[in-house]
């Protein structure tokens, strides 16, 4: 295992083209709040123009159209969090950082390509308190890579699930893909994802089960 002097610089064209991803991501699904949004607010208007003009406003529709604008509020806010969480981990490619925010944070904002496939994805995290030092960007875009290349092959109903731990000095993180894919996981990703890996004094090793293809990165904790 590399230490932590080995890792290497970001490559910029590789980060932007990520940074970029996701920025589209959340801002499709952001314009899909405000749509919704904006629907209620047509409802709102048309029972307030009924009201004046004499109709009995129903209470509970009110209360429904209500809460809509809360759960689509909610949804924004914690959406906008996460984002907000993602665009500073460019801050500073030599920071210590909890895994367990990290893997929450990259699994959220990749909810919407796994919904866009029909994917279930889930999340299986020990307690918070597992630090590694090193760069958040990067590590959250290896562990994006691999999701992505769990994804691709993946039919309507598959199950990703992400799972992290502490390993003595290591961290690991796993990556499954449920039922094993056919065809195979896509070869130019997993091996773009290795060799991000490699830069950041990591290991990515891909295994091939009954029940799953399971993609695990090691990651050096460093000096925590």
């Amino acid at each position: 295992m590399a230490d932590q002097t080995d890792r290497e610089p970001r490559d910029a064209d590789q980060a932007l083209r990520f940074f970029g991803r996701m920025s589209a991501s959340v801002s499709h699904e952001l314009n899909n709040i405000m749509t919704i949004i904006l629907e209620k607010s047509g409802l709102m208007t048309d029972l307030a123009w009924a009201m004046e003009n004499g109709r009995e406003l129903n209470p509970e529709r009110v209360r429904e159209i209500g809460e809509s604008f809360s759960r689509q509020a909610r949804r924004g806010i914690e959406l906008l969090k996460h984002f907000n969480h993602f665009a500073h981990s460019v801050d500073d490619p030599a920071v210590t950082f909890e895994l367990k925010a990290l893997v929450e944070n990259i699994a959220r904002l990749a909810e919407r390509f796994a919904a866009l496939k029909k994917l279930d994805m889930k999340t299986e995290l020990d307690e918070a308190g597992l630090n590694i030092h090193g760069d958040p960007f990067a590590i959250r875009h290896i562990i994006f890579s691999c999701l992505e290349a769990a994804m691709a092959p993946l039919a309507p109903g598959g199950v990703i699930t992400i799972s992290a731990r502490g390993a003595g000095g290591d961290a690991l993180v796993h990556i499954s893909a449920a039922p094993p894919p056919e065809p195979a996981l896509p070869r130019e990703i997993v091996d773009s994802a290795i060799k991000q890996a490699r830069t950041q004094g990591a290991f990515l090793d891909v295994t091939h089960g009954a029940d799953a293809v399971v993609m695990t990165l090691t990651i050096p904790r460093g000096a925590c």
